[in-house]
């Protein structure tokens, strides 16, 4: 299942507090950029890109398979 927008900042929370790399992510997935151009706006690495994309990965995955995630799952649109 692919995430929306409303499931990433409800996991990594208000945007003004994110890191470099999480609002590059942030660009790679929702607004299309690829990675490095999303790596050089934001001043970090491609790798650190594919590292956190595999970690929110797993994370989107395990909030999925928890039974006390219906709020997350509504903001998927899913229920």
């Amino acid at each position: 299942m692919k995430q929306t927008k409303e499931q990433f900042e409800m996991m990594y929370g208000n945007r003004s507090n994110w890191g470099k790399t999480t609002s590059a992510v942030f660009d790679v997935l929702f607004h299309d950029f690829h990675r490095p151009f999303a790596a050089r706006k934001h001043c970090i690495t491609t790798q650190s890109i594919h590292r956190f994309l595999q970690n929110n990965e797993l994370k989107h995955i395990e909030r999925i398979g928890m039974e006390s995630t219906q709020q997350y799952l509504k903001a998927g649109y899913f229920l």
